[in-house]
């Protein structure tokens, strides 16, 4: 190590004006060691220069640069992509200790401003010059949803002198998009003995904005139709049978899309529904589940006892004498994987039309 002289040192931050050198580092005239009196801070000064002078035995002066690395200790400045073109963001301001003449004179954006959708507006207060960042064309965070800018602030020098500034913009989301069904019309052909409660379909839609603006749920359109009530819509777009369906019949649904933004964004899409012909007789026994989505679909945690259907006969089945038992077998599935099946011979009372599970 070589010995370095008091006092011999020049501070400087890529040829910017800031704090001094002696409020930051330290130099042991013997060892020559380089430490720190105070915090440093990147965004007010990212460079040290310092030259050293040997005190004896001649040799050249040596210039050492220390440079201060970067931590992402700042918060991001949070904008919608709802802001109106020319709305304004204050930004820090830059401090020259110069005369008026050699303080700073502008401010320029000198990187990351993809499409030029900032641009930079200042006045003075005080004799200080300030500056905003201004909106200058619409924001989509669903094309970029961050922007990292570095703004300059340049001084009245010849050559001027240049600072810094790293400022991190987070484009916040905005209910913007509607949903999106995955097609726009669907269509079902199903038998005409379907128990009620039966799922037919499942619609899906996306929507590609965040958090409740972009959570989809679905619903009958407002304005019903006679077939509206033959059938039912689960909030997550199951489409079930409500009632039994006339053989041969044709039903036209009309679904609607919609998000839990506020306002409430939404689409529609087109459900055909077409029933078999009347070859097909009905089912005898109707199954309606009790389950929260109305169809045969069950919680892992469902209460041991709890009744999760009910079993009905339909009338043009009520003939007890020549039908009173039924073989029925229910399959447990899981993932498409089914898990165990259980037969259950039903017996109809034939003067009372009890019905009785074995």
């Amino acid at each position: 190590m070589i010995p370095y002289k008091k006092n011999a040192l020049m501070d400087g931050i890529r040829q910017n004006k800031g704090p001094k050198f002696a409020y930051f580092l330290k130099v042991d005239d013997r060892s020559g060691e380089i430490s720190t009196v105070a915090l440093l801070d990147y965004e007010k000064r990212n460079q040290f220069h310092i030259i050293a002078i040997p005190i004896k035995g001649g040799g050249e002066n040596r210039e050492i640069l220390v440079e201060v690395e970067d931590e992402n200790d700042n918060s991001p400045l949070e904008i919608s992509e709802f802001a109106r073109i020319g709305s304004e963001y204050a930004l820090p301001t830059a401090v020259d200790h110069d005369g008026p003449k050699f303080t700073v004179q502008k401010y320029r954006i000198a990187q990351g401003n993809v499409n030029n959708v900032f641009k930079i507006s200042t006045r003075k207060l005080n004799d200080i010059l300030t500056a905003n960042l201004v909106v200058n064309g619409q924001l989509d965070r669903e094309y970029r949803d961050k922007y990292e800018l570095i703004i300059e602030a340049i001084d009245g020098g010849k050559p001027a002198k240049i600072g810094s500034l790293r400022v991190a913009i987070e484009i916040l989301d905005a209910n913007d998009n509607a949903p999106l069904f995955s097609q726009p019309r669907y269509t079902a052909d199903v038998r005409a003995n379907l128990s009620i409660g039966t799922t037919i379909l499942t619609m899906k839609a996306a929507d590609s904005d965040l958090g409740d603006n972009g959570k989809v749920r679905f619903r009958f359109q407002k304005i019903s139709t006679p077939s509206t009530a033959l059938f039912s819509l689960s909030s997550s777009g199951i489409l079930s049978t409500a009632a039994h369906l006339e053989p041969g019949s044709v039903h036209d649904l009309v679904v609607t899309a919609y998000d839990a933004g506020q306002p409430s964004l939404e689409a529609t899409a087109f459900v055909t529904v077409t029933v078999q012909g009347s070859s097909l007789s009905s089912s005898a026994l109707d199954i309606i589940w009790l389950t929260e989505t109305s169809t045969a679909h069950l919680l892992e945690n469902v209460t041991l006892g709890g009744i999760v259907a009910r079993i009905s006969m339909n009338d043009e089945h009520s003939d007890r004498e020549t039908h009173s038992e039924y073989h029925l077998k229910f399959m447990v599935k899981q993932h498409g994987e089914q898990i165990f099946e259980h037969p259950v011979l039903l017996t109809i009372g034939i003067s009372d039309g009890v019905i009785v599970a074995k």
